[in-house]
């Protein structure tokens, strides 16, 4: 090859070597700009209803106790008459985005769909969400979270949902890193 093709090549790596260098060193300055991302404390975990309950009351699906399946065959429909303390009917869930501003949904009868699908009711940009994660449905007595099989679990009041469980307001549960706020 002539000297000057070489020349032009070696000119050509190096321009390529040195675009690499700035693109990762202001990768890395604009990591290091972005604001820390939130260290709210999450509340304490709620008692189990079964701690609050008298010892003859029935078994309870939802809240805390969500997570404690007594029997595989448990139905995948919450419980009947499984209020908790506070008891307050849900009329909204508030999506704290991990990198964006919380989301209103408004619970008007109709099921709420979260994951990362696009046909889904509430879009995350999460990674760590399915495309397909949960949903809040009603139920005769309220309304009901489930999970719809993810990877990563969905967890109410930070116990992981194994049946549908009733949400009560003031309960949080999370959908990946995404929290989810439920409110009267």
């Amino acid at each position: 090859m002539p000297p000057i093709v070489l020349l032009a090549l070696q000119a050509l790596f190096l321009l390529l070597l040195y675009l690499f260098v700035a693109r990762a060193v202001r990768a890395v300055l604009r990591d290091l700009r972005a604001p820390a991302p939130s260290t709210r404390q999450q509340p304490p975990p709620r008692q189990p209803a079964a701690q609050r309950a008298p010892a003859a009351a029935a078994p309870v699906t939802g809240g805390a106790a969500a997570g404690r399946a007594t029997s595989p065959a448990a139905s995948a429909a919450p419980a009947a008459g499984a209020r908790r303390g506070r008891g307050a009917t849900p009329r909204q869930l508030v999506v704290h985005h991990p990198d964006a501003k919380p989301q209103v949904v408004d619970l008007d009868g109709t099921e709420v769909r979260l994951g990362r699908n696009s046909a889904c009711e509430v879009t995350l940009r999460d990674s760590y969400a399915s495309d397909r994660h949960a949903k809040v449905f009603p139920h005769e007595s309220g309304w009901a979270l489930a999970d719809q099989g993810s990877t990563n679990g969905t967890y109410l009041n930070r116990h992981r949902l194994q049946d549908a469980a009733l949400l009560s307001a003031g309960d949080t549960f999370t959908v990946g890193k995404t929290v989810v706020e439920v409110r009267r």
